[in-house]
């Protein structure tokens, strides 16, 4: 791992580790979803070549965390109701990305970031609205790739 990357991941394991004020079952969770969501979306943008082991872990993970994690499985429906909307919110963004006016081009990039609202139900499911509302406030960021 190229010293980049290793910074990258420390920063999310602490922001993971954050948002679900450290149950480990969570922030798997998490990890999880980042990285089926980010492969997905390479895939599908075809703007990185990924290795096969990458997809195909990237999948086992997500899949081995919604079938078999304790925490998913504790709130999965209210898990499996936000994933849903992060997943039509992608769907919309890559749509709206090629439309003609600025603005709705700009709107597709904070569309395309909705999925972090997975990761601030988990603070919610975790410690509450209060704590929800405090991890949006710090971690909120858009993706503007």
């Amino acid at each position: 791992m190229i010293p980049e990357e290793a910074k990258r991941k420390a920063e999310l394991d602490g922001m993971f580790a954050d948002i679900s004020l450290g149950n480990p079952d969570a922030v798997h969770v998490c990890w999880a979803v980042f990285q089926f969501s980010h492969v997905l979306d390479d895939l599908f943008d075809r703007d990185v070549t990924l290795p096969v082991e990458t997809v195909g872990l990237a999948l086992l993970t997500f899949t081995e965390a919604v079938a078999a994690n304790p925490f998913f499985q504790a709130n999965r429906d209210i898990l499996l109701g936000s994933m849903r909307v992060s997943t039509v919110e992608w769907i919309d963004s890559e749509n709206w990305r090629k439309r003609e006016d600025i603005r709705e081009r700009v709107a597709a990039e904070v569309l395309k970031s909705q999925y972090q609202n997975f990761f601030y139900t988990v603070a919610g499911l975790c410690g509450g609205i209060g704590h929800m509302q405090a991890m949006s406030a710090k971690y909120r960021e858009y993706q503007w790739d």
